[in-house]
């Protein structure tokens, strides 16, 4: 049984032996969130020095978050070396290495008011993403939450039906505590089925992505616009939502800090996102196969 769209983990699809040892990976796609950055949103110098050394070895990275552009992009991108293809919000908003954007998926109006009104019935806080924007009917300390992660500030905008009406929604978050959103998890599948996908980035906040999206559908839809394979593909990751991306990918490499979801599929497991597990990733896995120094 593979691990379904609604986000229920099941046995994962990966088989144990997928992991080619002597792959030569030439594309690193790489979380930000827990991954990439640190836990206070930094990109350390180690990293930096790695990427740097990966790309002049004719290595693509590719940021695959869940996050949209935002104020996070100008503390990270002018970090890093050459043009980066972005796969934003868990696949559903795609810029290519020059800024152009190439993809977008929106969910359905009829439904995104249909997951207004169950968010109102359950009392729990909704955000709505539209491109670089976060609509919510009230601020509050729930949405405050998205500001320390660089996202768009979110915006009071007061009913839900005319922002709908007239600004696509890509996806949407249910917030609130940990043990809330795991409580009405299981009812947002029971009531939505096989309309969504629910996944989850950071605890206490449950995406509601349009059926068949994934970070993973995201990464694959990109290497198709750059004319890559997924065969020298090395993914990294600490998430969920991560789950999809590493089955794609020739190498699933987990963060020290992965959720259990995502360890049950990794290849190979390093250090936490603030021991710089990202970095150790390159080295082991890029650099030192080609016999570069670092």
């Amino acid at each position: 049984m593979s691990l379904k769209h609604s986000g229920v983990t099941n046995t994962p699809t990966k088989p144990a032996q997928k992991r080619a040892k002597n792959v030569k990976i030439d594309i690193v796609t790489t979380d930000v969130d827990g991954t990439l950055l640190s836990s206070d949103q930094k990109l350390t110098d180690r990293t930096v020095k790695a990427i740097e050394l990966a790309h002049q070895a004719g290595v693509q990275v590719i940021l695959a978050t869940g996050k949209a552009p935002g104020p996070w992009l100008a503390k990270t991108l002018p970090k890093l070396p050459g043009k980066t293809p972005k796969v934003y919000q868990q696949g559903l908003l795609m810029y290519d290495e020059d800024d152009k954007e190439i993809y977008r998926g929106d969910l359905d109006q009829q439904l995104c008011r249909e997951i207004v009104a169950f968010a109102a019935h359950q009392n729990v806080t909704l955000s709505g993403y539209s491109t670089d924007r976060v609509f919510c009917i009230k601020t509050n300390e729930q949405t405050d939450r998205l500001i320390f992660y660089g996202e768009p500030t979110p915006e009071s905008m007061g009913p839900w039906d005319p922002v709908i009406s007239q600004y696509p929604i890509q996806k949407f978050l249910l917030m609130d505590s940990l043990e809330r959103i795991d409580e009405i998890r299981p009812q947002v599948q029971q009531q939505f089925g096989d309309r969504i996908h629910l996944t989850v980035a950071i605890k206490g906040m449950l995406e509601i992505l349009p059926m068949g999206a994934s970070k993973g559908a995201g990464v694959a839809r990109m290497l198709k616009n750059i004319g890559a394979s997924a065969d020298g593909l090395m993914a990294l990751g600490d998430g969920e939502n991560d789950v999809q991306m590493f089955e794609l990918a020739a190498l699933g490499v987990a963060m020290g800090n992965a959720v259990p979801e995502l360890l049950a599929v990794a290849d190979e497991c390093v250090s936490s996102n603030d021991d710089e597990g990202v970095a150790e990733a390159i080295e082991r896995f890029v650099l030192a196969p080609r016999g570069i120094k670092f």
